[in-house]
C-alpha cells in the first residue's frame, strides 16, 4: 500500500474495472458510481475516480491483493481452514461494511466472496452495480444476485420494503460466513435451477 507521505505519490497501484458498452453495464456503471461516490468506510471499496477506455467506462478503486473467494479456494486446495483471528477480522469487517451500508440506505444485493477483497487482514465490501438506494416505503425492485447467495424472497417478490431488502443482504452475510468457516461451496450439491426449491 502507497505511503500518503511518499516523495512521488503518483506511482500506486490502482484497480481499473470496465464497462463494456452496452445498456446493462451502463446502469450498472451508474449505479455503482453514484453508490460510491456517497459511500467513505474502512470496509468498503474507495473509489478514486473514473473516465473511458475507448467507448467503455471505467471505474478506478484502491487495489487490494484478492477477493475471499480465492482465499477461501487456496483454502479449499490444501485442505485448510482459515485460522479464527483471520476468520475473526473478516467477519467483524464485513459486519462493519455492511451495517455502515444499511445506515446509508442502501441494499448490496449481491453479497459473495468474489465481492469481498482483502488487503493484508482487512475485507472490504465492492461491486455495487446491482445496488439499490432506498426512498420510498415500498418500491418496485427487480431483484438480481448471484443464485447460491440470495434469500428466498429474491426469487419470488417484485415489491418488498427496505427493512426486507436488508434481510437479503442479512441472509447472504450469513451464507458467505458458513463459507468462511466450511471453506465449502454453499448448495454445491443443488443445481442453480432447483435452489429456489431447497432453500
Amino acid at each position: 500500500r502507497r505511503d500518503p507521505f511518499d516523495d512521488d505519490p503518483w506511482e500506486s497501484t490502482v484497480a481499473v474495472k470496465k464497462f463494456m458498452t452496452g445498456s446493462c453495464c451502463t446502469d450498472n456503471f451508474t449505479t455503482e458510481f453514484r453508490t460510491l461516490a456517497q459511500l467513505f468506510h474502512p470496509n468498503i471499496v474507495t473509489m478514486l475516480g473514473y473516465g473511458n477506455i475507448g467507448n467503455d467506462r471505467c471505474l478506478i478503486s484502491d487495489y487490494h491483493e484478492k477477493s475471499l473467494a480465492v482465499e477461501i479456494e487456496e483454502c479449499r486446495e490444501e485442505g485448510k481452514f482459515l485460522s479464527p483471528g483471520i476468520f475473526l477480522n473478516y467477519v467483524i469487517g464485513f459486519t462493519k461494511g455492511l451495517s455502515y451500508l444499511h445506515s446509508a440506505d442502501i441494499f448490496h444485493g449481491d453479497l459473495k466472496p468474489e465481492n469481498l477483497l482483502i488487503d493484508g487482514n482487512e475485507l472490504k465490501i465492492s461491486d455495487f452495480g446491482l445496488s439499490t438506494k432506498f426512498y420510498d416505503e415500498l418500491k418496485k425492485v427487480h431483484l438480481r444476485g448471484t443464485a447460491r447467495y440470495m434469500a428466498p424472497e429474491q426469487y419470488t417478490s417484485a415489491e418488498m420494503k427496505f427493512a426486507d431488502l436488508n434481510k437479503c443482504d442479512v441472509w447472504a452475510f450469513g451464507v458467505v460466513v458458513w463459507e468462511m468457516i466450511t471453506c465449502q461451496i454453499p448448495f454445491s450439491d443443488t443445481e442453480e435451477h432447483a435452489l429456489p426449491y431447497r432453500i
